[in-house]
């Protein structure tokens, strides 16, 4: 499905400049929150809010253009990458837990998932001290007063609103797209589909009141395909971790066997699960199939 545009209501305008300040507030609240008092709960809340601002400003960027976001979205996906490690060794640690009591090699890597998890906490509790939000502020009020500039230059709400809903069509058809290639169950496809479409899904929720094809259960049932592949994504790096830690440990290659075979099961059985599911995001696009024309080229 390709989908149509129709004409954004007017108030589009304010709602956005109002999401960016909310949006920016809460950012600016969860970096305080961590850098004081760091800790799992805070990082986390962090992370969220980074994915959010991320998924507005590329919504602004179909209004504004990429050279008025670049700054902003360079410095919030470098906060992003600065967490990851930290989140999966987290995520590897409450499988092996749950594997301790069966096999010593779980217990042995967890051990050394615990090391690791305690080395990057250590560095990166040290980094958020000395960090200042000061870096992104002035990247961030330049997309606010380009935002303004485009709605008091008078480009109109008509304008406006077929950027926001070629932006629109553009991210969902990259959706579809990676869906095509997630066929044969290979888990790179999945999660190349699911990053796309998890910044689709945080595109809708914040044009959700004005896009007539969105309603609650719909966002409900998009986050649902996005865990399913988000957990398709963990089992592979715990597969990868443990796979890893063996070749550094060859003692535990033999002991390793049955986990290993449990993870590959578990990786193809996620993905046969979500591929029976898949044709499903083909339902997700935001606008009614009959209601308006399609997007001009």
């Amino acid at each position: 499905m390709t989908p149509g545009t129709s004409s954004i209501p007017r108030g589009v305008e304010r709602h956005l400049r109002r999401a960016l300040k909310d949006a920016w507030t809460g950012h600016r609240r969860s970096f305080k929150r961590c850098r004081v008092r760091f800790s799992e709960e805070s990082v986390h809340d962090l992370r969220v809010d980074t994915r959010r601002l991320l998924a507005l400003l590329e919504l602004l960027g179909t209004l504004l253009g990429d050279e008025d976001i670049a700054a902003a979205r360079c410095r919030l996906k470098r906060i992003l990458r600065r967490f990851a490690p930290l989140r999966d060794v987290q995520v590897q640690l409450l499988y092996f837990e749950k594997r301790c009591r069966q096999s010593s090699c779980a217990r042995a890597l967890r051990q050394s998932l615990r090391d690791q998890e305690k080395q990057i906490t250590k560095k990166l509790r040290k980094r958020m001290r000395s960090a200042r939000i000061a870096k992104l502020k002035p990247a961030m009020e330049h997309v606010r007063a380009a935002l303004r500039h485009s709605v008091s230059t008078g480009l109109g709400r008509s304008r406006n609103g077929t950027a926001l809903l070629k932006g629109l069509a553009r991210s969902y058809e990259i959706v579809l797209n990676r869906l095509g290639k997630t066929r044969e169950g290979k888990v790179e496809a999945i999660h190349e589909l699911r990053v796309a479409f998890k910044k689709y899904r945080y595109m809708v929720e914040q044009l959700q009141e004005f896009l007539p094809g969105v309603s609650r259960p719909k966002l409900k049932r998009m986050q649902a395909l996005q865990t399913q592949m988000g957990e398709i994504q963990d089992a592979a790096v715990l597969l990868d971790t443990l796979k890893q830690f063996c070749s550094e440990q060859s003692r535990w290659r033999g002991m390793a066997r049955p986990l290993i075979r449990e993870l590959e099961a578990r990786c193809a059985r996620l993905a046969r699960t979500f591929l029976k599911r898949a044709d499903q995001l083909q339902k997700f696009g935001p606008f009614p199939d009959a209601s308006t024309p399609r997007i001009p080229a």
